[in-house]
């Protein structure tokens, strides 16, 4: 699926880039429950992942790389890998997708995505790799 930006997420990504003096790092949350990001999406949407040893992980602003191709803009950061402990009493957990927020004390939601298949969390050691990218592509109007 594609990522989703929420409008309240263009805001507070605007801001970042316009505005803040030293915008904070991100952080990177996992979500369990079968939604479908939208542009009206905000965060209390999104049921993040609570079992099984998680926990969000910061992504580092330096961890940032954009390229140009072809009138599209793409910027990735590094892999972040999350690594499960499983708890029996929790049961298996289904991850659906992931997003992104602000980690300045705020909590506002930047963007989320739905991972290509869901990822059931079943026993101690899996590990899901996440690498964030979000593209902007020109569009010519006809």
């Amino acid at each position: 699926m594609s990522l989703i930006m929420p409008n309240s997420g263009k805001m507070k990504f605007l801001e970042m880039a316009l505005k803040d003096a030293a915008p904070n790092a991100q952080a990177l949350h996992l979500f369990v429950n079968n939604i479908t990001p939208s542009d009206t999406s905000v965060l209390s949407d999104f049921t993040e992942m609570t079992t099984h040893g998680y926990t969000a992980l910061i992504i580092p602003r330096a961890g940032w790389t954009v390229a140009s191709v072809d009138g599209t803009i793409t910027a990735t950061n590094i892999q972040s890998t999350f690594t499960f402990t499983y708890n029996s009493t929790s049961g298996d957990t289904v991850v659906y997708g992931y997003y992104i927020t602000t980690n300045d004390g705020t909590e506002k939601i930047l963007w989320a995505d739905v991972l290509d298949s869901s990822f059931m969390v079943s026993s101690t050691g899996q590990q899901l790799k996440v690498i964030p990218t979000i593209t902007i592509q020109n569009y010519e109007q006809l």
